[in-house]
């Protein structure tokens, strides 16, 4: 390896290790201190309402688009021409809103499945370890 391909892929190692949801995917919950855990926990739970939010934006925009197509409809069946040209004109451009940004979201948040599993695994191991301390302090005391 020359010395750039090794330096990119000790960047891309470094990445990969800052992806802590990365991290829990690949090698599992376990692996992670309580603390972070708990760190995690805090970070998925913002993850998760801002997907929701920005998810309930998108279906809004996505649920608009059609709607100009009918009000460009009514207003060309009832004979105001401009007004209907500029309601046709904006359905292709909140179509084309509602793609991007659902990319958008994708690329950011991943699937909202891939955010369930990740505070469910949290969650369990969190249950776990909150178990078996139990059980430590049943045994000493």
């Amino acid at each position: 390896m020359t010395d750039p391909q090794i330096h990119q892929y000790l960047q891309d190692l470094e990445n990969c290790a800052d992806d802590d949801f990365a991290m829990l995917q690949d090698c599992g919950a376990e692996y992670f201190s309580t603390s972070d855990l708990l760190e995690m926990r805090g970070v998925w739970k913002e993850k998760t309402r801002m997907f929701d939010k920005l998810h309930r934006i998108n279906m809004l925009i996505g649920l608009s688009s059609p709607a100009w197509l009918v009000l460009a409809g009514l207003l060309f069946w009832g004979g105001f021409m401009r007004p209907a040209i500029t309601a046709f004109a904006i359905f292709p451009v909140t179509f084309m809103l509602f793609i991007g940004f659902a990319v958008f979201i994708k690329m950011q948040y991943g699937s909202r499945g891939l955010l369930d599993w990740a505070g469910r695994e949290i969650s369990d191991e969190l249950n776990k370890r909150t178990e078996a301390e139990k059980m430590r302090k049943r045994r000493r005391g």
